[in-house]
């Protein structure tokens, strides 16, 4: 004799399904306003720490001379001053643009896999 099984489910009729998601807008130019909230402890010039800083501690970690924490958050305490620092801050954060930098403090695996490279051509 054999024991049939049904894996399906039917939930009951009181139970109503999830309304659909909506997509979400996503800022993809440098010139929103959400992006350009700048902390006003940062020095001026293109880089600065934007108000959404989680104080993780990775951008004073990579760049002690850059930035400092001020207020409890980070800030640029100095603008980075040769192309070599602003290439590898560059392409760490999500500026959209050259001209304009905005530090989002997004560090990824990659970025600190490449500071620890630089730190070890450095020791040898």
């Amino acid at each position: 004799m054999a024991l049939m099984m049904s894996l399906r489910f039917a939930p009951p009729a009181s139970v109503a399904a999830p309304p659909p998601r909506r997509p979400r807008a996503v800022a993809s130019s440098a010139s929103s306003p959400a992006l350009q909230r700048r902390r006003p402890q940062n020095v001026p010039g293109d880089f600065f720490v934007d108000h959404r800083c989680i104080d993780c501690q990775t951008c004073r970690w990579m760049a002690s001379e850059v930035f400092k924490r001020v207020d409890g958050k980070a800030a640029v305490a100095a603008q980075p001053i040769s192309d070599e620092q602003r290439t590898f801050f560059k392409c760490k954060t999500c500026s959209r643009s050259p001209s304009t930098i905005i530090f989002s403090l997004v560090f990824t695996s990659v970025a600190i896999i490449l500071k620890i490279h630089m730190e070890q051509l450095l020791i040898f």
